[in-house]
């Protein structure tokens, strides 16, 4: 049996506007539950007319990713935040919808990154990089935006989306992001507040990222003859959308492919952006980054074994440590059952802090610095839990575009570490986090292409 404390929340509405407004955020949310509480397995909690289990031993977590995970299911207020845009079970993980889609993904991207060739994202990495280092400094959010959906758009749906529609659509996809969040929140009270009617910029947003879905699909549509072994070809296929192109599979089609695409841009965009502030931030990590680019990566690792993390990759994982995209993952019983012998009812929550669980000084050797090396050498991540670390989730119901993340998120920071020097970094208030897939559109970093800057990145004080 796990041991377990139960938290009360005084006025469960008011911290609810309080995440709403912006005076206190989700992560911090479940900061002020489970404080009182350092040596419990598990927190439970009444907020409104639900009530909640936070998960915080890995037996726990375990016990819910794989052995329960068909006992539980994505929380109500979750999948109506999601179906508001987009028809119910456009992408769900309910029934064998959710098998039939990730068969189509399984082709295409591997543990090991996209099947597509390595050039292909390099090239198109190098592409973008060609724009960084402008004397007046870049805007991360803009850039890793334009260059992550790029990516997206050259390997999975061979299309060349030119850098001015990537950037308008990266910054549409944030309003998405943001208008799921507030309305989820929304949600959770239903009895209490009504969910705002969107806003006109929304509206806007929506309209531009389903044009320029409906523009990639008519254009293979024409070309069908020639058509390329991508991804966007594959759903095409299981869909048989070319003998049959109805309204209704256009529409599965191109919302089936645009939360493909909001999944894989916004939260690794969302993990770079962390990963590049936190690396301007500590000139030392960074300097060992670029000494580690220039060895390239092992070539001589024995094929029954996995290659070891490059500092890139370790970069990358220790930003979404301190940084997850989802501050937590939520779950809600369909069914009367148990974690670890412990009862659940029908309609409870089990929540997993990932925000929390990534700071926990049993668990982390560095829980609160920015310190790849150490935190996901090989020694360390062996002794540690899996469970404990959980950007991608785990279990059935993981996230299938893992491989592509880290492939993608390694090469571009290798990249940018072979390219340029940090001459001025971001600016020593970090930005807020809100647990979510969305950047601060204000932060700026000055680049200096190597070998042309004559400071060198400024230690901090």
């Amino acid at each position: 049996m796990l041991k377990i404390a139960k938290a009360s929340l005084y006025d469960p509405h008011r911290l609810v506007f309080q995440i709403l407004t912006g005076r206190t955020t989700p992560p911090d949310f479940f900061a002020t539950l489970t404080a009182p509480h350092p040596d419990v397995d598990m927190v439970s909690y009444r907020l409104c007319n639900a009530k909640g289990h936070i998960l915080l031993s890995p037996e726990a977590i375990k016990d819910l990713f794989i052995y329960k995970s068909s006992q539980f299911e994505r929380p109500v207020n979750a999948r109506r935040a999601i179906e508001f845009f987009h028809r119910p079970n456009v992408f769900s993980s309910l029934g064998s919808t959710w098998q039939q889609q990730r068969q189509s993904i399984v082709p295409h991207i591997k543990k090991t990154g996209i099947t597509c060739p390595q050039s292909a994202i390099q090239n198109s990495i190098d592409e973008d990089f060609a724009h960084w280092g402008a004397p007046q400094g870049i805007n991360l959010s803009d850039e890793l935006g334009c260059m992550t959906l790029r990516v997206f758009c050259n390997t999975m749906l061979s299309s060349d989306l030119d850098r001015s529609a990537a950037k308008d659509m990266a910054r549409d996809m944030i309003h998405f992001q943001k208008n799921i969040y507030f309305r989820g929140m929304f949600h959770a009270v239903t009895t209490k507040i009504k969910a705002p009617t969107l806003c006109q910029k929304f509206k806007r947003a929506h309209d531009n990222v389903t044009q320029i879905m409906d523009d990639i699909i008519s254009e293979r549509s024409r070309s069908w003859s020639s058509r390329p072994a991508d991804m966007l070809t594959t759903h095409m296929e299981r869909l048989d959308y070319q003998s049959s192109a109805t309204v209704e599979k256009h529409l599965q089609l191109r919302e089936e492919m645009f939360v493909l695409m909001f999944a894989g841009h916004e939260t690794l965009k969302t993990s770079l952006f962390w990963a590049i502030y936190h690396l301007s931030r500590y000139p030392e990590v960074y300097k060992a980054l670029q000494e580690d680019a220039a060895k390239g990566a092992p070539t001589n690792t024995p094929p029954d074994q996995k290659p070891a993390f490059t500092l890139a990759q370790k970069s990358l994982m220790e930003a979404m440590r301190l940084n997850p995209p989802n501050f937590a993952i939520f779950r809600v019983a369909n069914q009367d059952t148990d974690i670890c012998g412990t009862p659940i009812k029908k309609g409870e929550y089990a929540s997993i802090p990932y925000s929390l669980l990534h700071r926990r000084p049993e668990y982390w050797q560095d829980p609160e610095g920015f310190n790849p090396e150490e935190n996901f050498s090989t020694e360390n991540i062996k002794a540690r839990p899996r469970e404990i670390y959980g950007p991608f989730a785990h279990g059935p119901r993981g996230c299938p575009g893992k491989g592509m993340a880290l492939q993608e998120g390694r090469m571009i920071l290798s990249t940018l570490a072979t390219k340029f020097n940090i001459t001025e970094p971001a600016e020593k208030t970090e930005p807020t986090y809100l647990g979510l897939a969305v950047t601060d559109e204000s932060t700026t970093i000055k680049l200096a292409a190597r070998g042309t800057d004559k400071p060198q990145p400024p230690a901090l004080s």
